[in-house]
């Protein structure tokens, strides 16, 4: 059974080479910096208060996602913005990623935000999002030489 938590300090580690290989899956075509670096952005996202939460699978973390409040520096209305639902290669078939992405979604209409995410269109996550959160898609990231 998928069980999520709150990040704890002993799940550092693990959310550190999660982070790492959501890197390597998202940005294929580009060199990744060295793991020093992925640390410091996982503390900055400790540091800044963001919402971590783990995904589980008889206490193995199998997914990870970081959300946080984004006020725009008052240029818009405050949303809760969801950056990053990761779940291993493996475990995709579970029902993690959406686990992740509807405690997201319960979470901003309790603080009265809307959502705003993204998913990868390769596996369709895009596509889940909208049918089950009634989300719609605003733009496209594109990227090449």
């Amino acid at each position: 059974m998928i069980e999520l938590s709150k990040f704890q300090l002993s799940d550092y580690e693990q959310v550190v080479n999660m982070y790492y290989e959501f890197t390597k899956e998202v940005y294929p075509n580009r060199k990744i910096g060295e793991r020093y670096f992925l640390y410091k952005v996982v503390q900055k996202w400790i540091n800044d208060g963001a919402d971590i939460v783990i995904a589980t699978e008889g206490m193995i973390p199998i997914g990870f996602s970081v959300c946080y409040k984004d006020e725009f520096g008052g240029l818009t209305e405050p949303i809760y913005q969801c950056d990053i639902a990761y779940v291993k290669p493996h475990k995709r078939k579970s029902r993690a990623a959406y686990l992740l992405y509807n405690n997201a979604y319960e979470y901003a209409k309790q603080l009265g935000l809307k959502v705003s995410t993204s998913g990868r269109t390769s596996n369709k996550v895009d596509k889940m999002m909208m049918k089950h959160f009634n989300l719609t898609q605003t733009f496209t990231t594109l990227e090449g030489v």
